[in-house]
């Protein structure tokens, strides 16, 4: 896998996502973001940022990367890939980067509309998580059959990735839940002020970096996954 070509192939992807639309979808769902955010109470713009982080940039990738697939798998085009110089390393980072760039726009327009200070810390756990669920959509779709069994993959996925979310308003220091990916991100974007649990503590910067650490490491792994489940199932 050569840099330059998966810089290529991640130009293509963008390429191919400014022309089926998505940028164009995504500043309007960015602006409705912005508009809808200022008819919130300061108490709770923090709070409602939080969430739409948790549910929209994160869990992007995994759907739009689903969709995509599903559309190359039925031309035949991840075959055409699995012979060039691009391989299967280069095919996954092209897609995984390319959708970074609107899950970054994304994020940060809700942090600054939700008035929530932009922090590395913050921004590196959004951007890992995002990773980690993009690959997460690629490995649910190379096991799809259809859109509608994709779908359904999707949701499951998603419940699971909720839950732990959940649990952690009520139980944020339990052992089990800080190594779950979406309770890590949680725990990096809540500092103060989320209004849906009062027992939430600032985390030193040891903490952060642990977390972030977390959250390289479900990536990496998750990548060699991808990566054998992308040259067994897509590139045959």
């Amino acid at each position: 896998m050569r840099i330059k070509g998966v810089l290529k192939w991640c130009e293509h992807e963008i390429r191919m996502q400014v022309k089926n639309g998505m940028y164009p979808v995504y500043i309007i769902v960015n602006l409705i973001y912005i508009f809808a955010l200022g008819y919130v109470p300061d108490g709770w713009k923090e709070t409602v940022a939080i969430l739409l982080i948790l549910s929209d940039p994160t869990f992007l990738g995994m759907i739009f990367v689903g969709g995509i697939l599903l559309l190359e798998k039925n031309n035949s085009i991840p075959k055409g890939i699995g012979v060039s110089p691009i391989g299967s390393g280069g095919y996954i980072l092209g897609k995984c980067f390319s959708l970074l760039l609107i899950t970054a726009i994304t994020a940060n327009c809700i942090l600054v509309a939700g008035k929530i200070p932009i922090r590395l810390w913050k921004e590196l756990a959004i951007l890992l998580t995002a990773l980690l669920f993009t690959m997460i959509g690629m490995i649910l779709s190379t096991f799809s059959k259809s859109l509608n069994h994709f779908i359904a993959l999707f949701i499951g996925a998603t419940v699971i990735g909720v839950l732990p979310i959940v649990l952690g308003c009520y139980f944020p220091d339990q052992l089990l839940l800080k190594w779950i990916p979406t309770f890590a991100l949680f725990r990096v974007l809540i500092q103060d002020g989320f209004q849906l649990t009062s027992n939430i503590k600032v985390l030193t910067m040891g903490e952060n970096l642990f977390f972030c650490l977390e959250l390289v490491i479900w990536c990496v792994g998750t990548y060699v996954g991808t990566k054998h489940v992308i040259e067994k199932r897509l590139f045959v």
